[in-house]
């Protein structure tokens, strides 16, 4: 039995039945002695035609008749209480034009959990095809209406075509999703005959009635949680090169000079200044970028308070001598705060009555004579060391609009504790 020789097998037996539907379905079978040898001829594919081999009548025309299975494979069967051998091959008649189903329905859970019906179908290779016209006989759903195809396999083996489809209830059919970044994420929901619709914001929506049947595309924007996008708060550290602002404070500089003569005198000469220290880079400062999305294009209220400075510190002398009058000079010192907690840094000379051969300097120039006090106040913003700013301007950008033409803003927001900044240095004589 193991190799298929040239034995002689008996008589051809037919049997040739008339199905419900009104297609024959014909069995034929070859006795064979027992240990012969089954003859190559006999051992045919799965789905071949056999019309020209074997003519049955019907209708007045030859059928078509397509091998359905091959009953007992490549071995033979002993026939009950012989010692006989039967080789038997099955057939069913298929139109010449037309599909019918092979089988009947099987039941399978999908990969989305819902119910799925498999059913196949056949017809003649030379048969044309028209896609998804032939309906699952049983329904997955009490309703046989509710039932539509999900899928459809068509392939040609030889003379036969064999077609699979999956039938789902109506409603959701598929779900797909994408990470689009800063936490949010895009879905798609594929639904048919009833229309599903995710949560969020919806971009877009689509139907197509393909076999005229609606089936139903629906893409929206959500949360990472399946939320609306406006729940969303997300957050992340890093690090970025930062400058930190520049310090100033008046101060007073005395040192004793000795005055020629002969008779040797000691004067204090003093000079009002500005002490300062460079505004500080920070070339990794640890921030943390908040992302918030909204409909609308402002800003909003900022929280942490924003460290941005719309005025820097502002120093102001007067009676400074330029020319034979007294007069005031006022100087900007942008990127720079005043090094004093309550935003003001103040201190004053007073030339003495005998000026004799005495002056009091400041910022290289001449300090007005003769009994008057001099002031230099510096006025301006505190550095907020240590606490926890906004240290960047908040941007509102752009990001996707709603199917209703809404248009929706990503609010980016940087914040950071404020670094503590070197001492100043000391101005001495």
């Amino acid at each position: 039995m193991s190799n298929p020789g040239h034995s002689r097998p008996g008589a051809l037996r037919l049997q040739l039945t008339t199905l419900p539907d009104g297609r024959l379905h014909a069995v034929t079978s070859f006795k064979l002695s027992h240990g012969e040898e089954i003859r190559s001829d006999l051992i045919l594919p799965w789905g071949g035609l056999y019309s020209a081999i074997e003519k049955i009548k019907c209708t007045g025309k030859q059928a078509h008749l397509a091998g359905l299975r091959l009953i007992g494979g490549q071995e033979a069967r002993q026939m009950q209480g012989g010692g006989d051998w039967v080789w038997v091959r099955e057939y069913e008649e298929l139109p010449e034009t037309a599909e019918v189903q092979a089988g009947k329905n099987r039941r399978r859970i999908g990969d989305d959990g819902r119910v799925e019906i498999v059913a196949d179908f056949i017809q003649l290779s030379s048969a044309a095809r028209t896609p998804g016209t032939v309906a699952v006989t049983t329904a997955p759903a009490p309703d046989a209406a509710e039932a539509v195809m999900a899928s459809e396999d068509p392939v040609d083996a030889g003379a036969v075509r064999r077609i699979q489809r999956v039938y789902v209830a109506a409603g959701l059919l598929a779900t797909s999703e994408r990470v689009r970044g800063g936490g949010l994420k895009e879905v798609t929901w594929t639904s048919v005959r009833t229309k599903q619709t995710p949560a969020g914001v919806v971009i877009a929506d689509a139907t197509e009635k393909p076999n005229g049947i609606p089936v139903f595309t629906v893409r929206a924007i959500q949360g990472a949680d399946g939320g609306s996008p406006e729940a969303v708060t997300y957050s992340y550290a890093e690090q970025r090169r930062w400058r930190a602002p520049g310090r100033v404070k008046a101060q007073v500089i005395t040192k004793a000079i000795s005055s020629p003569g002969s008779i040797p005198s000691v004067f204090d000469f003093k000079t009002l200044t500005l002490n300062k220290s460079a505004p500080v880079v920070f070339e990794g400062l640890d921030v943390t970028v908040s992302i918030t999305y909204q409909s609308s294009a402002e800003p909003g209220s900022v929280a942490p308070v924003i460290w941005d400075p719309q005025q820097w510190s502002t120093a102001d002398w007067d009676y400074i001598l330029r020319g034979p009058r007294p007069v005031r000079r006022v100087q900007d010192y942008p990127e720079y705060c005043v090094d004093d907690a309550s935003g003001v840094s103040a201190v004053s000379v007073t030339t003495p009555a005998d000026t004799g051969g005495f002056y009091i300097a400041g910022e290289g120039e001449l300090l007005y004579k003769g009994g008057n006090t001099h002031k230099l106040t510096i006025t301006g913003p505190v550095y907020p060391a240590g606490e926890a700013r906004t240290i960047e301007p908040v941007r509102v950008e752009p990001d996707f609009e709603a199917l209703d033409g809404t248009k929706w803003y990503k609010r980016i927001q940087v914040s950071a504790t404020l670094p503590i900044l070197p001492a100043m240095p000391t101005l001495s004589t």
